[in-house]
């Protein structure tokens, strides 16, 4: 990967690589053809060129631009009229990421991130975060340090985030999803409000006055979203708080209770116990024993 300054009148050199290029315009144009497609590229523009395709300029110009070159194994080609799957696809990721279970591993095993092949990035917070993570990974690539390839992996799947966050953004907010954007938007701020204020009592009435919306309605669509209702949606953050202060503190029970947000130790107990089957105690004390016959001193 680097960074690219054209000369005046230039032109793309014709090739065939047995790797994907991902090129994001800084500015300028770039006038590139793959195959029988022809692309103008101009700033805050992306496009991903494939693996076995020729490619090259078919007109001059001058740009500047970033490319990062990465292996043919990486992605899966998806067909733009199977718009309505991807639609499904990205509902389901977004239920995964609604989770709230620090413990699970499905975001790892089961979640699809959607980047199409040519687009405008069009948030200048993204655009500026992307050229961020590059300026990252052109240090490491140039210093070689130890896992430095590791570290440059790392960046460019945080830059295929933000080019797929903000594919995806766009697509709610365009038509037939237009109606669905304001619900987006109350949801995630909700979640936000709930991650950040579980260990205090929340009511119905004060999540209504800080999103300036009916809590019913909000609820119904909560739901649709993610498969909770709120408060159960708060109880799962509660509870799975308290399973992180059971097993990495020495907190007494009624110390969890309130640092999770419950009223007393004994509703708290009794919740966990619903909840997993097993008392709070016995659950921190199952953990420990495990952890001891891991490593035995």
């Amino acid at each position: 990967m680097n960074k690219c300054t054209t000369p005046e009148h230039w032109k793309h050199p014709r090739r065939i690589l047995d790797e994907y290029v991902l090129f994001i315009i800084l500015s300028g144009e770039m006038y590139l053809q793959e195959d029988d497609a022809r692309y103008l590229l101009r700033q805050g523009d992306y496009i991903f060129l494939q693996p076995g395709h020729v490619h090259y300029g078919y007109q001059t110009s001058q740009c500047e631009y970033y490319y990062i070159h990465f292996s043919p194994n990486c992605l899966d080609s998806w067909d733009c009229h199977e718009i309505s799957q991807i639609m499904q696809i990205i509902i389901d990721n977004n239920k995964l990421s609604y989770q709230c279970d620090p413990f699970g591993e499905d975001s790892y095993t089961r979640y699809k991130l959607f980047v199409p092949k040519d687009r405008h990035i069009y948030s200048h917070s993204t655009l500026q975060q992307i050229r961020l993570h590059i300026n990252e990974l052109e240090i490491l690539e140039s210093k070689h340090l130890s896992h430095y390839k590791l570290m440059c992996s790392s960046l460019f799947i945080q830059i295929l985030i933000l080019i797929s966050r903000d594919f995806v953004a766009h697509l709610l907010r365009e038509p037939p999803a237009a109606s669905s954007s304001e619900s987006h938007n109350d949801i995630y701020a909700l979640i936000q409000y709930l991650h950040l204020n579980y260990s205090e009592p929340i009511t119905g009435k004060q999540i209504s006055e800080y999103l300036g919306v009916n809590f019913d309605s909000l609820n119904r669509r909560f739901k649709r979203e993610t498969g909770y209702t709120i408060f159960h949606y708060l109880r799962q953050i509660r509870l799975n708080h308290a399973r992180e202060l059971l097993t990495t503190t020495q907190l007494k029970m009624e110390e969890i209770s309130v640092q999770t947000g419950f009223c007393d130790q004994y509703y708290f107990s009794r919740v966990f116990k619903d909840e997993f089957g097993i008392s709070p105690k016995k659950y921190a004390s199952s953990f420990k024993n495990t952890q001891n016959s891991l490593h035995p001193l």
